[in-house]
């Protein structure tokens, strides 16, 4: 259900969708009971008034419902009575139209200039306002967007155009900038007891005026699903009937070079009432300049074909690159200061840096590397510091500073970090006595968080189990059992099915939404699989022995046959990496043995011969640490081009590079491989590079296109695969939109 024509976003005409096409309701029967049901449905309080006689314009489209007639307590439109779906007999100007009340945003003050002001909030039957205090440019952009206007433009520290009368409602806003409403971000219920009405959150938004553009819903600034302002209203972009001129023109305008479209709405489907085509040349520099047509429902143009695109273009600065790693995910850092890319020093820099550097490339931080573990830079630039909380979401947050010769910081000092990629929201268990149990809590946008135990049963517990890496759950209990602090509840409602990978993937309410206090996280008690852990396929390598875990003592150098057993005895394939100390992190419980030696036929780490118990001198500083083959990054790179960003495809196997089988290479694989390397997408582009004499490591993959990287696509080395594969040539790839740079 949607309304449309309205002066904002609670007012407007009555829409329903019913077999994937939007039609208006009809004003016959229609009373305040109906409206109130709409309103609910659509989040609000109830219906301040409703209207006939199709008030905010009228089209041809047909009625889907006619002679609604609700109690008043339904949840849907639907629900209540009315005749068949699409009979009718109602003319073009008999659509309802509502008012909603409740739950909204609105900027006012006594500024005459439409848009500014200090923010107030309808919740609950009244007005009120938010305190300043915590307020920034992320979060005035989601107040602004909320309130039915663009961007912020500015954040004024205190009340100038007037202030509330009623009550301030929370502080403390922290957004990530892709919230539709500021209710779904985190923020300070009741607000503070020092703040007054003189703190009212006041901003000035952009007002869209015709051929601004948006982008909505990305992950960051550059992505999203396109969104033009037209004919006073906000619409979307028919994907089908874009080229390339429209989408080049539509990130010009917002800054940008470079435009990738990608083959499905990622950032969701709009709900807007007209989608449109662009007739770009490619060389305006605004929307607002190229021909528009209204194509909703022609052409194949629908919601399901909305245009989604990610822009790019030259560094900016405080950008980040990790040089020198085996892949995206690791290497020295690299940060764009004035012209050129500057390193940072390891005696000023500490892990805070290395969690936010992760934060700002979407990974999630692992290992802090000093004395420039992945080689030393040679670029010119100054040396910089960063001075990071560990909170901010990038560097540019950070107070960045060049450093002075007399630092003593060169290039020997550089700082390398490794990054880890998840597919998944992290879990971890807090407060319990041993490392498997614990309350329960999931990372997500950047913050850890708990889970609710509402609706919390065993099969969310043996879930939450597997996923930690155990076996299954022993047992669970509701009521913080560990313990109570103040988080956010990521997860509320949890409904697994008991066969997902992860708790993420079980059904609940939207993240973030939950009606839960401070006593009611969820906590579980997981029981281990004797035998071996190595959680996501790289770390420091655990064994189950006698009723406990315990690590493994490196002194004797582990070979890579030795290290091959261990990976395969937890589930993974041949191990590509034996460090020479625990770069993952230490466990924490008994050092089981030390001198393992294994041959490679064992199944098992008891199988091979070791010194049980290890010596004395045996420290966690000496945990065996390893890396697995399909586990969640393998190396990756583009070979035989001039162009950074396209080439010939090779991986690593852990022992060799070579190249994988271009017979069976598709689009899909191709958008999974540039992904890996950071960049947005590929493209489809004719051959671009010369022969290739590699090895073919991998013969037939297959990737949805929805992976994080190759090492989660199917993959067959069979020999009938090989036969078909090209002795001179290798699977190419054409990346476009770089996020993380390479080189």
């Amino acid at each position: 259900i949607r309304l449309i024509g309205g002066p904002n976003p609670y007012t407007g005409n009555v829409e329903v969708q019913f077999n994937n096409t939007w039609g208006p309701v009809c004003d016959d029967k229609f009373d305040i009971k109906a409206a109130n049901v709409t309103c609910k449905q659509l989040g609000f309080v109830n219906a301040r008034s409703w209207a006939c006689c199709s008030k905010y314009g009228s089209k041809m489209n047909n009625y889907w419902l006619d002679d609604v007639v609700c109690v008043g307590n339904e949840s849907a439109l639907s629900e209540c009575q009315h005749k068949e779906w699409g009979s009718s007999n109602c003319l073009n100007y008999e659509v309802v139209s509502v008012e909603c009340q409740g739950n909204w945003f609105r900027i006012s003050g006594n500024s005459n200039i439409n848009g500014t002001g200090y923010v107030e909030v309808y919740q609950n039957g009244y007005w009120g306002t938010i305190c300043n205090t915590g307020i920034d440019f992320t979060a005035a952009v989601v107040l602004c967007r909320a309130a039915g206007y663009g961007n912020v433009t500015t954040i004024y520290s205190s009340s100038m155009y007037g202030s509330g009368k009623g009550k301030i409602l929370f502080d403390n806003l922290q957004c990530n900038g892709d919230e539709t409403t500021p209710l779904n971000c985190l923020r300070n219920v009741p607000a503070n007891s020092n703040c007054t009405h003189d703190m009212d959150v006041t901003i000035e938004c952009n007002i869209p005026t015709s051929g601004s553009v948006r982008l909505v819903n990305g992950s960051n600034p550059l992505s999203g699903r396109v969104e033009v302002y037209l004919n006073n209203n906000w619409s979307t972009v028919c994907l089908n009937q874009s080229s390339i001129q429209d989408m080049k023109v539509i990130c010009k305008q917002m800054g940008y070079i470079f435009a990738n479209a990608f083959p499905t709405p990622v950032f969701g489907q709009g709900n807007t009432a007209t989608i449109y085509q662009l007739k770009c040349t490619g060389t305006e520099n605004s929307v607002k300049d190229c021909p528009a047509v209204a194509v909703t429902n022609q052409g194949g143009c629908t919601h399901q074909w909305d245009l989604s695109l990610a822009c790019s273009g030259p560094s900016k600065q405080g950008d980040v690159q990790l040089k020198n790693g085996v892949n995206a995910t690791e290497g020295r850092v690299e940060v764009y200061v004035g012209d050129r890319w500057a390193t940072l020093c390891d005696k000023v820099a500490t892990i805070n840096d290395g969690k936010v550097i992760c934060n700002q490339l979407n990974l999630t931080f692992s290992r802090y590397l000093p004395k420039a573990y992945f080689g030393r830079g040679n670029s010119s630039a100054a040396i910089v510091s960063t001075s990071c909380t560990g909170n901010e979401i990038s560097l540019r947050a950070c107070n960045m500073k060049t450093l002075t010769s007399a630092s003593g910081c060169t290039h020997a000092n550089d700082v390398s970090i490794l990054c880890s990629i998840s597919d998944t929201e992290p879990l971890r268990l807090l407060g319990g006595p041993n490392r498997y149990s614990g309350n329960l809590e999931v990372f997500f946008k950047g913050r850890w968080g708990s889970v609710c135990d509402d609706r919390f049963d065993l099969k969310d517990a043996n879930v939450a189990c597997r996923q930690l890496g155990f076996a299954s759950a022993k047992d669970f209990a509701c009521c913080s059992k560990y313990g109570s602090k103040v988080t956010p509840y990521w997860l509320d409602d949890l409904d697994c099915t008991g066969t997902e990978t992860a708790l993420s993937l079980c059904k609940h309410s939207a993240w973030g939404v939950a009606n839960c206090g401070n006593l009611e996280v969820a906590s579980i008690e997981c029981q281990g699989n004797c035998g071996t852990s190595i959680i996501s396929g790289t770390g420091f390598v655990e064994v189950y022995q006698n009723g406990a875990w315990g690590t493994v003592c490196n002194n004797n150098n582990v070979d890579i046959t030795t290290a091959s057993v261990l990976c395969r005895a937890a589930g993974y394939g041949n191990a590509t990496n034996v460090y020479s100390f625990p770069i993952y992190g230490k466990g924490k419980e008994k050092i089981q043995f030390d001198s393992l030696k294994c041959f490679g036929h064992e199944t098992s780490p008891s199988d091979c011969t070791r010194r049980v118990p290890a010596l004395a001198n045996c420290t966690h500083d000496m945990d065996l640490a390893i890396k697995c083959s399909n586990s969640t990054v393998i190396g990756i790179r583009l070979t035989g081009s001039s162009i950074y960003s396209q080439g010939l495809v090779e991986v690593y196997n852990g022992q060799t590079w070579g190249k994988v089988c271009n017979s069976f290479w598709q689009f899909q694989d191709a958008q999974v491989a540039c992904r890996q390397l950071g960049f947005a997408d590929t493209q489809l582009r004719s051959q671009c590079c010369g022969n290739s004499s590699m090895t073919t490591i991998i013969g037939k993959i297959g990737c949805t296109g929805k992976e994080p990287n190759l090492a989660n696509c199917t993959q067959s080395n069979l020999a009938g695969d090989i036969s078909q594969c090209s002795t001179t040539m290798g699977a190419q790839a054409f990346c476009v939109g770089n996020l993380l740079i390479l080189l």
